[in-house]
């Protein structure tokens, strides 16, 4: 576990984070195709899988992405939880997802695209 983040004065934490290759389970097709794959069916898949249906995910590079060009090789899952709701129960949670280099640190990275979310937005509360 790593802290990267408060909200409402608690901890925000990652719990759990995979690394993927971005194109690591496509065999062929355009930029084009390959990246509206990848960013309508594969994360979520790849999320419901890792994680489960009940948790909600953002992916923190959408609003970022130029579909003819190729996206960064790796894809990285992480599994953020906060003891503090959002409304009620006992926490709030949000899969990250994003894009990056093989050279950067996804939890320095994870850290910056935590601060271009709106937690309250986009997590959902749990009951334990």
């Amino acid at each position: 576990m790593r802290v990267i983040g408060k909200y409402k004065a608690k901890e925000i934490k990652v719990m759990s984070l995979f690394v993927t290759q971005t194109y690591g389970d496509l065999l062929c097709g355009s930029r084009k195709a390959m990246n509206l794959e990848i960013i309508a069916s594969t994360i979520g898949r790849t999320s419901i899988k890792l994680f489960g249906s009940q948790v909600p995910y953002y992916n923190a590079d959408i609003n970022n992405i130029d579909m003819e060009d190729y996206l960064p090789p790796e894809t990285i899952y992480a599994d953020l939880e906060c003891f503090a709701p959002i409304k009620e129960g006992d926490g709030s949670r949000l899969i990250l997802v994003w894009f990056q280099d093989s050279s950067q640190d996804p939890f320095t990275v994870a850290i910056e695209k935590l601060k271009t979310i709106h937690w309250e937005k986009h997590a959902e509360d749990y009951e334990i």
